[in-house]
């Protein structure tokens, strides 16, 4: 099972790191294969790892807490969504990456 969670609140951002998420806490979305395979060939995450400093790969937990980073991962989101206008995932990612701006917290990725 493939993750990718944004905490909704700085309680909540505590909670998941604890492993102590409550309903309500978290806007996620779980990817099924031909999700992440798509994300995956479309070089997204390739993109985030070379121009954030992380490390999102398969069998890796990875997050995104910097407010400056999140920024940046929101430009290259928007731009995968353009490019991948007919792909809702891509969609979906964008918007996930504008929650964990608006509330201040991260994005992870559980993989």
């Amino acid at each position: 099972m493939k993750i990718i969670s944004v905490p909704l609140s700085d309680d909540a951002l505590h909670r998941l790191g604890c492993n102590e998420s409550e309903s309500g806490d978290l806007n996620e979305i779980e990817l099924d294969d031909a999700q992440f395979q798509l994300l995956w060939q479309s070089g997204l995450f390739d993109e985030f790892n070379d121009k954030l400093g992380v490390l999102i790969d398969d069998y890796e937990d990875e997050s995104v807490t910097d407010i400056e980073k999140l920024k940046e991962a929101f430009c290259i989101a928007n731009a995968y969504r353009g490019i991948h206008s007919g792909e809702s995932v891509f969609q979906t990612i964008s918007e996930l990456v504008s929650v964990a701006i608006e509330k201040r917290t991260g994005i992870f990725f559980y993989f």
